[in-house]
């Protein structure tokens, strides 16, 4: 059975949020239909478990709600809809979380709001307040075109992340993805646990642990043995065993079939050019290796040039772009997240 469900986003990641929800909807084969909404969130009707899996392997969103009430009202209005009774959720003690996009109200009527909230659903449930160890949780997203309120049901990965991040990895590169975006391109990779992952630019491994961590075998390649030691290193260190590393050239791969590609290929001042191929040499050869590995109904996520015509290349390989998502990384360097199926 379906439930209405929305999911809260980070914000700030150029629509790659959605791609992100969106890829890990599919790849924990969740059935869902899209709902109209507001900034910063995806509204969805989906089975509750499946949308709970997808949600646990989110890192560019924070949490998972059941949907009680959504409108394009006053947030006071919330107040009256409680009184009428829309919530059905039986709890013995609650908090209430009201967030804000950007400054949509005042701060003092967070609290002010969390607060009447909290004490009307008491009084309509016969619950307590608790704010430091609740039974539930309800959370109202307040935007300048609605508002939406529900129950929490999921927190997604992103807290985990803190542990993975660059600075805390033992083995470290400038050029390494953070754990939020390696995460996120596997999502939209729609990496599934037990598929057999290549990253053929794998580096010190960054998105190799994201791959593990999703309970997907990743086989990562790359030319600088100083690289893959650290690979090794850092899929040691937080205790993953389904990887393989090889040394190679990602342009003439030891090995030629896997179920899913997600990789990052070196770009700009660091790699500005690799082995005497130019950076768009390299993505085409990457598209190239992509389409013979590659089954059909196989997902190819990789990141480029935002100035790159990547989706004309995979459209001549035969591949069906999903998404094109543009990031700005630092200053005037912007990337490209680029989801496509064969």
């Amino acid at each position: 059975m379906m439930s209405d469900l929305f999911v809260i986003h980070c914000g700030g990641y150029g629509g790659l949020e959605v791609s992100e929800l969106e890829g890990s909807l599919d790849a924990t084969d969740t059935s869902y239909v899209t709902k109209p909404t507001i900034p910063n969130v995806s509204r969805i009707a989906a089975g509750i478990l499946e949308a709970r899996k997808a949600a646990k392997r989110l890192a560019l969103s924070f949490f998972l709600c059941q949907e009680i009430l959504f409108s394009r009202g006053n947030p006071r209005d919330i107040m009256n809809e409680i009184k009428k009774g829309i919530v059905a959720s039986e709890t013995r003690s609650l908090r209430v979380r009201v967030i804000r996009f950007r400054k949509a109200i005042p701060s003092q009527e967070v609290l002010e709001l969390e607060r009447n909230i909290g004490e009307a659903l008491c009084s309509k449930i016969g619950a307590t307040v608790d704010l430091q160890n609740p039974e539930s949780e309800f959370v109202m997203y307040v935007t300048d075109e609605g508002f939406v309120f529900g129950k929490k049901l999921e927190e997604t990965a992103r807290n985990m992340l803190k542990w993975r991040t660059n600075k805390a990895k033992p083995f470290k590169h400038p050029s390494t993805l953070q754990p939020d975006l390696s995460r996120a391109l596997v999502n939209i990779g729609r990496v599934k646990p037990g598929d057999l992952v290549l990253d053929p630019y794998c580096g010190v491994g960054g998105i190799l642990l994201e791959v593990a961590e999703v309970g997907a075998m990743g086989v990562g390649l790359d030319f600088k043995e100083r690289m893959l030691l650290g690979a090794r290193g850092n899929l040691i260190h937080y205790g993953h065993a389904m990887w393989h590393v090889v040394r190679g050239d990602a342009r003439k791969p030891p090995f030629f079939r896997a179920d899913r590609i997600v990789t990052d290929p070196p770009y700009g001042r660091l790699s500005p050019r690799i082995g005497g191929s130019t950076i768009g040499e390299l993505h085409d050869s990457l598209v190239s290796l992509s389409a013979q590995s590659l089954p059909n109904g196989g997902y190819l996520s990789l990141i480029c040039p935002s100035d790159m015509p990547i989706d004309a290349k995979l459209k001549q390989q035969g591949f069906q772009v999903l998404s094109l998502n543009e990031l700005r990384v630092h200053g005037s360097l912007s990337r490209t997240f680029v989801s496509a199926r064969r």
